[in-house]
């Protein structure tokens, strides 16, 4: 083995006290998991651009978060990020499973009444 052989690893993996198949395992595992965050992440902003955004929401909470006293803004904004939590849970579920959309829209009716 040269010293070529280990420029490849990352500084803390080369630092390592490991034979060089160990540190080659587990900078193939770092080189794979980063690629794969990197596409998910690239994929997750590119779904968001596809959707138009809505802002008529956002602005009533800015408002709201003007407007009222200190003591319920943790409350204000709890409840705005569970709307928008449900909302985006009840977009991403596949259409005809058990439980699904229908089932999701059903409970939030429930919950209101």
């Amino acid at each position: 083995m040269t010293d070529t052989d280990e420029d490849w690893f990352d500084p803390d993996i080369a630092a390592m006290k490991l034979e060089y198949l160990e540190k080659s395992g587990l900078q193939v595992y770092r080189n794979y998991t980063r690629a794969f965050e990197e596409h998910a992440i690239k994929r997750f902003v590119e779904a968001l651009n596809l959707e138009p955004l809505h802002l008529t929401d956002f602005r009533r909470l800015v408002a709201l978060i003007l407007s009222e006293e200190v003591r319920f803004l943790p409350v204000i904004v709890c409840a705005f990020a569970d709307d928008v939590l449900k909302a985006t849970f009840k977009e991403v579920l596949p259409d005809r499973i058990p439980g699904g959309k229908e089932a999701c829209s059903a409970a939030m009716v429930r919950s209101r009444t």
